[in-house]
């Protein structure tokens, strides 16, 4: 695999590069990969989440799978009081409004009965790196017990939980998925954006 030069590559960092097999393209987003690899023609090919560049513009590939594409993620952080829990909902308001998100997320403030408050955040799945990535960088701590995936996903649909205020954070423009049909048209092409 001959990954394709780029002029300017941390434009790209987020996206995702796709192996043809005997030539590669880049720039793809998540929606358009499901396409390719949902398509006849290029099922067999393999994707890759242009992870992150690096100073000099070297690119970190993560491979990734189609079930990897779809689906929600959760992050619940838990064992809050309400006040510390209401806080930390605006620190992470205040802080997508400094630095945005570079993909949809929304947060809610959860009254969770005898556990406490508890914050969770809502993703695609396809973003996990981007989220964790986001609150690593914000230094975010938030809670004293920190649960994601399936635990996450329990514990939210809990019949005891009450949703108490939801709000999607700041977010800087995301690149818009193209058609299948313009997808498959422009597989040719090494640098798709």
């Amino acid at each position: 695999m001959e990954f394709p030069k780029l002029d300017d590559p941390w434009r790209y960092e987020g996206l995702y590069a796709f192996d043809f097999g005997e030539w590669m393209s880049v720039g793809y987003t998540a929606d358009e990969v499901s396409a390719l690899l949902g398509s006849k023609e290029h099922g067999g090919g393999t994707a890759y989440r242009i992870y992150r560049v690096d100073g000099e513009g070297r690119v970190e590939l993560k491979g990734v799978t189609d079930g990897e594409l779809e689906g929600e993620e959760l992050i619940l952080f838990l064992g809050y009081d309400g006040n510390i829990a209401e806080a930390d909902f605006g620190v992470l308001q205040a802080a997508a409004g400094e630095t945005p998100l570079r993909c949809a997320v929304v947060v809610e403030l959860l009254d969770m009965s005898e556990r406490g408050w508890g914050l969770c955040l809502r993703y695609s799945r396809c973003e996990d790196f981007k989220v964790s990535r986001w609150l690593l960088d914000q230094g975010f701590a938030g809670g004293s017990e920190v649960v994601s995936a399936g635990e996450a996903l329990r514990l939210r649909l809990s019949p005891e939980v009450r949703l108490v205020r939801c709000e999607q954070l700041a977010l800087v423009m995301q690149v818009a998925s193209r058609s299948t049909d313009e997808v498959l048209a422009t597989v040719k092409r090494t640098v798709q954006r």
